[in-house]
Order: C-alpha cells, then sequence, then structure tokens
C-alpha cells in the first residue's frame, strides 16, 4: 500500500509513539488524536484534540478530515473504555477506511491459558472491567465487518516490553538485579507468563496495513513459547515464597515475619543467586533487548 492518511488513536506513549514513528519513516501522513495540544512529533504529524471515549468529540475534532486508516491504542485506564465508545468511535471517523486496527489484549479470552484466535472470549458480564470492555469491544467491531464489512483488525498482544514502557513490569526485574536483590516470581510461581517485544508488536501492526488479508481477522501476537516461573525452580518452599511476596524488600531477612529457617532460605537464596545462571526464557528475550538496544540495565 502506498501513502495513507492515517489516524492514530493515541499514539504518544510506549507502543503508539514507535508506531507513529514507523508510519511516518513508510511516509504515511499521521494525525495524532489525544487530549493534548501538542505531541512529541511537532509538526511531522497533525493533531486532533479530543476525548476517545466522546464520539460528538471526536467527530467535532476531526471534522474536515478524511482517513484511509486507523489504529485504535487509547484505552482509559480511569474511566474505563467501553463497546459502545469504541464502536461509537470507529463510526465517527470520517473517509473510506480501509483498516480499523484495535490493539486488544489476551485479556480479552478472560481465563484460561493457551489460545486460539478462534476460542470464545469473555462475557459481556465478566467480573473484571478490562477483560470485558476489550472483549466487548472486539465484538462490536467484529459485528460491523459482518454487517458491513467494516474493515476491523484486532491484535491481542500479552504484557508488552521494550524501551519507554510506561508501566512498570520488566524494568521491576532490572532494579532489582541492578541493586543485588533476589527475584520475585508471581503467585506461587507455577503461573504461565508470556511477552512481545514492543518493536515486534509495531512490526506487526504496520504489516496489517498492507495485508489484504488482514480485515475481519484478530491476531494473537507473542513470543510463542510461554515462560513457567516455579518456586522450586529457585530451591525455596512454596511458603517461603508468599510470605517473601508479602516482605519483598526485607533485608537479609532480618525483620520480623518469617521464621528463622525462612530467613535462612532467603539468605541462601540470595547467596545462590550471585553465581545462578538465569536461564529462562524471559531472561533471554531480555538479554536480546538490552543487546539490541545497546543499553544497560539499570
Amino acid at each position: 500500500m502506498g501513502a495513507v492518511r492515517v489516524l492514530v488513536i493515541g499514539g504518544t506513549l510506549f507502543i503508539g509513539r514507535l508506531l507513529v514513528e514507523g508510519l511516518l519513516d513508510a511516509s504515511h501522513e499521521v494525525t495524532l488524536l489525544h487530549r493534548k495540544d501538542e505531541s512529541p512529533f511537532g509538526n511531522r504529524v497533525k493533531n486532533a484534540v479530543a476525548d476517545r471515549n466522546d464520539a460528538a468529540s471526536v467527530r467535532s475534532a476531526l471534522s474536515g478530515h478524511r482517513f484511509d486508516a486507523v489504529y485504535d491504542l487509547a484505552y482509559d485506564w480511569q474511566r474505563g473504555t467501553s463497546a459502545e465508545q469504541v464502536e461509537a468511535t470507529a463510526k465517527a471517523v470520517p473517509g473510506d477506511l480501509s483498516r480499523y486496527v484495535f490493539i486488544s489484549s489476551v485479556a480479552a479470552y478472560g481465563e484460561g491459558l493457551d489460545h486460539d484466535e478462534d476460542d470464545p472470549l469473555a462475557p459481556d458480564d465478566h467480573p473484571n472491567p478490562y477483560v470485558r470492555n476489550k472483549a466487548a469491544s472486539e465484538r462490536a467491531l467484529f459485528r460491523l465487518h459482518a454487517e458491513s464489512g467494516f474493515p476491523a483488525v484486532t491484535f491481542r498482544p500479552p504484557f508488552v516490553y521494550g524501551p519507554e514502557n510506561p508501566f512498570y513490569r520488566e524494568a521491576f526485574f532490572w532494579d532489582r538485579l541492578g541493586r543485588g536483590r533476589p527475584i520475585i516470581i508471581p503467585g506461587s510461581g507455577e503461573r504461565l507468563m508470556q511477552f512481545v517485544y514492543v518493536k515486534d508488536l509495531v512490526s506487526a501492526c504496520l504489516a496489517a496495513l498492507d495485508s489484504a488479508a488482514a480485515p475481519g481477522h484478530a491476531y494473537n501476537i507473542a513470543h510463542e513459547k510461554p515462560v513457567t516461573q516455579i518456586a522450586s525452580d529457585l530451591g525455596i518452599s512454596d511458603q517461603t515464597l508468599r510470605n517473601w511476596l508479602r516482605q519483598a524488600d526485607i533485608d537479609e531477612g532480618r525483620r520480623e515475619g518469617l521464621t528463622t529457617e525462612e530467613r535462612a532460605e532467603l539468605v541462601r537464596l540470595r547467596r545462590a543467586n550471585r553465581v545462578l545462571a538465569m536461564e529462562n526464557e524471559i531472561l533471554k528475550r531480555a538479554a536480546a533487548f538490552f543487546a539490541r538496544e545497546n543499553v544497560l540495565p539499570k
């Protein structure tokens, strides 16, 4: 596809910022729709100020524009962004759209692991509002596709990591490593986790603009192998791990809250961590990331 007029809803942080850079590098004409009068891109992009949850505001801000493609990345973490609001925004964008790329999440599946794209999404009454909103938003967009051919494409990434991540996720691990503290494992250590590097996600988003087969489909986008983090692999008991999670920053286990045996286990573990070769998949991916970026963790 040649140069097109692209609307990016959001686009000033993390995934969106890299996406906009990729679109500009491909010589596309980019307009950002967000709440601020300025963007990090200066006069390289056009700026439209609106609340993405307010369709009337969106329609007014985009008056006089026409677009060929849309990337919808913005989610209101304070108020939530409902399926009704996503659908209203989609209908408010002027132009003859060839793509409407919506960034969803693996959370849209609700419970369980190892999902295929054809698996059912979480129900409308799911107790988690983020899960409920993402699942219902996808259903709304694909209903539009079925009814009118609306060119919806959805991506379902898991945890996204990479430079300029505004969420304190992978940096938490590197900060603890840098300070000589032990690595904290979520839950019991048995939960499967999957990640995707932000530049890989952006590459997939850009490819959706050129793929004629993309509209009408959802795509899981992640490293193909999930990571298992097992407490026993670290040489500690489940009970110690649970207590350790509650008191993650205790100094060599000397504060109250742990038994003598548990404190001794943590001391031994800290010593062992100094020589332990971290060979699980997540650290391999992390090493690859830092090598590509030519930076060191904090």
